[in-house]
């Protein structure tokens, strides 16, 4: 502020490199759309150095001397008709003014197991170019240089990695699809463009195995649609979050998730943002829940607001409901002190607060519902915090910073009261710091946890 401010930087030059080719091992052409990243080996941590996608099968990077991990990454992201992943690649290595070469060359994994089926409309006509979207974690050898020890010793032979995949294919003229496919784990759902719901998304793991699933996708032929807003009023205060989820009532009275959609209420800081209050959601034939759900955040909506339910049937047609949302009661109150062991007061102690508030059917005041609450408020100068509250039990604890130590947790009911806790922190004036290390070593192997209470 008015003053001036000098800052030194040290750049360290180039002195080696590392580059190479990127092939396909059974053919020897060059593989494109690969990423490639370089990690740097300091201070007991990889850190990032340098990162590149390469299109045309060949790289380069220059480094500093020292030890690194590059890792060579085939794009996880298929399509329709995209061939069979790459494995992805690492390799550990050091350098010391020079310049090496690492070529790779990268298989494709085996595609032993197969996934297949049908999918149909609801009247068991099959649905041509209906597309099936999977997404599935394939198990790959890391490919760790022996000699990585030099990096720190995070060599194992026996280590794993799990690589994305995502990859999509489309029914034929009688709805049916197939595909070869490597082992893994899979989650897979159907979907179609000209006017279905989406399948339910289904989970499996093939090894040498074949998932035969078929599918019946349901018509979109009703809806659901309206505003949402805060009762008494036009609109909700800014930067607040309304979830709206739509659920199936089942014939034994269970619900079955079908659709969701969320309405944001611009922040008022932003001039340039339009709010809209509006929802609408396409549905099949049923009769169905939907739920309105309010983010609470003292920051932004406090009092919180309830949740509010209300179901309704659709045939054919256009259904409309507007949502007014109730904010809860606050009857009762927190409040206390935040201090530390001089009894001086600390600013800006951050007081968490959680639970079920307590809430009365305004309709029926003998019916009882609960909903959750999670919420924070800060201390002031004096080290004082308050917050007027709903009915119901809840926890509360309090964190200040790096300099003191946490509360404990503290459980508590409102009733139509006024509920006092302080808070007396702690402040660290001590340290123990230290090593760990394997008895006859001086390190851990890799990817070793080591907790310390």
């Amino acid at each position: 502020d008015n003053t001036d401010y000098t800052v030194d930087f040290t750049l360290v030059e180039y002195t080696s490199s590392i580059s190479g080719s990127i092939t396909d091992a059974e053919t020897g052409s060059n593989v494109g759309d690969i990423y490639l990243r370089i990690e740097q080996y300091q201070n007991d941590y990889w850190n990032y150095f340098a990162s590149q996608w390469e299109y045309g099968g060949n790289y380069q990077f220059n480094l500093v001397d020292g030890c690194y991990r590059i890792t060579v990454e085939n794009n996880q992201y298929g399509g329709y008709d995209m061939p069979i992943p790459y494995q992805n690649q690492m390799e550990e290595f050091c350098v010391s003014n020079e310049d090496i070469v690492k070529n790779f060359e990268m298989n494709r994994f085996d595609t032993p197991s197969q996934i297949s089926g049908f999918v149909y409309d609801d009247n068991g006509n099959p649905l041509e170019s209906s597309h099936i979207y999977f997404h599935a974690w394939l198990d790959v050898f890391a490919g760790y240089n022996p000699d990585s020890t030099n990096c720190g010793g995070y060599f194992d032979e026996d280590y794993f990695a799990s690589q994305n995949w995502t990859q999509e294919i489309y029914t034929d003229a009688t709805g049916y699809y197939e595909m070869d496919v490597p082992n893994g784990d899979y989650n897979l759902y159907a979907h179609n463009d000209n006017g279905y719901m989406n399948s339910d998304w289904i989970y499996f793991t093939l090894d040498n195995s074949t998932e035969v699933n078929d599918f019946v996708l349901r018509e979109i032929s009703s809806s659901i649609s309206g505003s949402v807003f805060s009762a008494g009023s036009t609109s909700f205060p800014g930067d607040t979050y309304i979830n709206i989820g739509v659920y199936e009532i089942e014939e034994d009275g269970g619900m079955d998730y079908v659709a969701d959609y969320g309405i944001w209420s611009c922040p008022e800081w932003d001039q340039w943002c339009e709010s809209d209050d509006s929802y609408s959601i396409s549905l099949p034939n049923g009769c169905f829940q939907i739920h309105f759900n309010v983010e609470k955040n003292i920051e932004d909506s406090w009092p919180p607001y309830a949740d509010l339910n209300h179901e309704f049937c659709v045939t054919d047609s256009a259904y409309s409901y507007d949502a007014y949302m109730q904010q809860i009661d606050t009857p009762s109150q927190l409040y206390g002190y935040v201090i530390d062991q001089d009894d001086a007061g600390i600013f800006n102690a951050q007081v968490h607060i959680w639970g079920d508030v307590e809430l009365v059917d305004v309709q029926d005041s003998t019916q009882m519902d609960w909903t959750h609450i999670d919420t924070y408020v800060y201390s002031d100068s004096s080290g004082y915090y308050e917050i007027d509250m709903p009915n119901g039990n809840f926890l509360v604890e309090v964190n200040a910073n790096d300099n003191y130590s946490n509360s404990e947790t503290v459980s508590f009911s409102l009733q139509d009261t006024s509920y006092q806790q302080d808070f007396m922190l702690e402040e660290y004036t001590s340290s123990i710091s230290g090593s760990i290390y394997a008895a006859d070593s001086t390190s851990f192997p890799g990817d070793t946890y080591i907790n310390i209470g």
